[in-house]
């Protein structure tokens, strides 16, 4: 991109993507070291701040930072093809000449997921850096979006609450599910130190408290 646009890579995005969509709070952070007013720090675990990770300023990787509204922009660009023409936006999602994935079914298009499933065409992709998560989600036929940013990697502690939105989206039948024992664990450890942190993790497990799954 640099060397075909003359531009650095944040510039090109910036002038090509993000202000003709009026994405205005999402930037790609560089060497430059902007300011992003409003920024939300990351989080390992439950507790621990992860302010900068420098994985997250690798460019082209993890140093895009954004909201759900802008990313929705996106969505719907994308969507109507206002910001990448029908058949090019269809040769991203043609797994004809990719390799499976893990041998569970799973392809991988230019730069997304795609699932063939008995209601339609599903598209997504995952992602995490540092402290942060998100997962974005597309189904191709009924056009609807799922969008989840974290500042936190407890994301994916939690299955349940993803799966059910993804079924949500889909109009399947759906459960909340249980939450991670880990959360009532980084519940206490700050205030009450690492003893009463376990003890009440402990008597969850001996309660068989049905709120949390035990892994």
């Amino acid at each position: 991109i640099e060397k075909i646009s003359g531009q650095s890579y944040r510039e090109f995005l910036l002038e090509n993507i993000f202000e003709p969509l009026g994405m205005d709070h999402t930037l790609a952070l560089d060497e430059s070291h902007l300011e992003i007013p409003g920024r939300t720090n990351g989080y390992v675990g439950f507790w621990m701040k992860n302010e900068d990770d420098l994985n997250c300023r690798v460019p082209g990787d993890g140093n895009i930072y954004s909201t759900v509204s802008d990313l929705f922009l996106f969505d719907q660009a994308l969507s109507g093809h206002t910001l990448v023409n029908e058949k090019t936006i269809n040769e991203a999602f043609d797994t004809t000449n990719m390799l499976r994935i893990r041998d569970n079914g799973l392809k991988y298009g230019y730069g997304w997921h795609v699932l063939h499933e008995p209601a339609g065409l599903t598209v997504y992709h995952p992602g995490g850096q540092g402290g942060y998560r998100c997962q974005y989600w597309r189904t191709l036929d009924k056009r609807r979006t799922l969008i989840v940013l974290s500042n936190n990697t407890c994301l994916q502690t939690n299955p349940g609450l993803l799966s059910a939105a993804h079924k949500i989206m889909k109009e399947e039948d759906y459960s909340m599910g249980r939450i991670s024992v880990a959360e009532l664990f980084y519940k206490y450890l700050p205030s009450e130190g690492f003893d009463t942190a376990l003890v009440k993790m402990k008597q969850a497990k001996e309660n068989n408290d049905m709120k949390y799954i035990f892994p």
